[in-house]
């Protein structure tokens, strides 16, 4: 058993894949579902989504993200704020 993360976010990562990650594979079955949580600390001014693009905008020589060396679902969503 493994997960799917790897299989679809390496598509979209990687140009030359040894695989086609949609040709290649089909479902068998759900086994789990694992939501994304998006959390900032308590002293930052966005209150939501929109107001941390635009603070991470704003400041983003000091802003900070995991970088894409890991296509792990708990690092992929934050390159959405990678610059």
């Amino acid at each position: 058993m493994g997960n799917v993360a790897p299989n679809a976010i390496n598509a979209s990562l990687f140009r030359n894949l040894a695989f086609d990650p949609v040709a290649d594979f089909a479902p068998v079955s759900l086994v789990a579902s694992t939501p994304n949580i998006l959390v900032v600390h308590p002293s930052t001014a966005a209150r939501n989504v929109g107001a941390l693009v635009a603070l991470a905008a704003r400041t983003r020589e000091r802003s900070t993200t995991p970088r894409r060396a890991s296509a792990a679902p708990r690092i992929s969503p934050a390159n959405c704020f990678a610059p």
